[in-house]
């Protein structure tokens, strides 16, 4: 594994180029990271790329990295808080069928729907997604991610407060969903999330809110018995979930 030192730069590197067996690179928090770095990276088979808080790399930098090999190869990717990208620069990820983990988290107000619902309908591997924060994510992407993405296991959806009833609908009998996660979400109740929950036979993990829509439960459940399987529940009492 590469950390980010050989492409703290300005200009390509050829270190990624030259090292022909590299499959995982970490360049998180590199704040010298820009679009022009990633060049080199787009041209490699690395595996495993985190560009989590590279806050310079733009819609631009996206589009290197699915210009050449990388886009065959890449499997996890992770994007968190860059957030000067937007739907111009997501719409490239589509093209990285081999994705299995994507995080997004963090990346501003320039992410919605537009993007998030057509990339994601092109990514039928994606194991695990991270959509946090991205508050201009709605029902219309979840309504895309519940039917296309076919082997998904964990979906973090935490401060993506416009989602709704009719969102949460779209996981109903997902053959392969453990794990979601929706703290700071607010427009269901518990009914809308147990008649879902209790349709998804491999689920494992619940993380709610307390404040959602009433009705809710009468006490705090610690868990929901899903035929064979329990699965498990977090209930956040802060009103104030912190944005970390």
């Amino acid at each position: 594994m590469f950390s980010c030192f050989p492409l703290c730069s300005n200009r390509t590197d050829p270190t990624v180029t030259s090292c022909k067996n590299l499959i995982q690179l970490n360049l998180e928090g590199c704040l010298r990271v820009t679009d022009e770095s990633l060049k080199a990276v787009g041209e490699s088979c690395i595996r495993d790329l985190n560009l989590g808080g590279c806050y310079l790399i733009t819609d631009l930098g996206l589009e290197y990295l699915a210009d050449g090999d990388l886009k065959n190869c890449l499997q996890h990717l992770n994007m968190a808080e860059c957030n000067q990208i937007s739907d111009n620069g997501i719409i490239f990820l589509k093209s990285m069928a081999a994705l299995t983990e994507l995080s997004l988290s963090k990346c501003g107000v320039h992410v919605t729907n537009y993007a998030i619902a057509d990339v994601l309908s092109h990514l039928s591997n994606i194991e695990i997604l991270d959509l946090s924060w991205l508050v201009n994510v709605t029902d219309i992407s979840l309504l895309a991610i519940g039917s296309k993405c076919v082997k998904l296991q964990k979906i973090i959806l935490t401060g993506c407060e416009a989602i709704s009833a009719e969102g949460l609908r779209a996981f109903s009998g997902h053959q392969t969903l453990k794990r979601l996660e929706l703290f700071s979400c607010y427009n269901f109740s518990w009914e809308d999330v147990e008649s879902v929950a209790l349709t998804c036979t491999k689920l494992e993990y619940l993380g709610l809110m307390k404040r959602i829509k009433t009705p809710t439960p009468e006490f705090s459940f610690d868990y929901l018995q899903i035929q064979h399987n329990r699965c498990g529940i977090d209930w956040d009492e802060d009103s104030d979930f912190l944005f970390w």
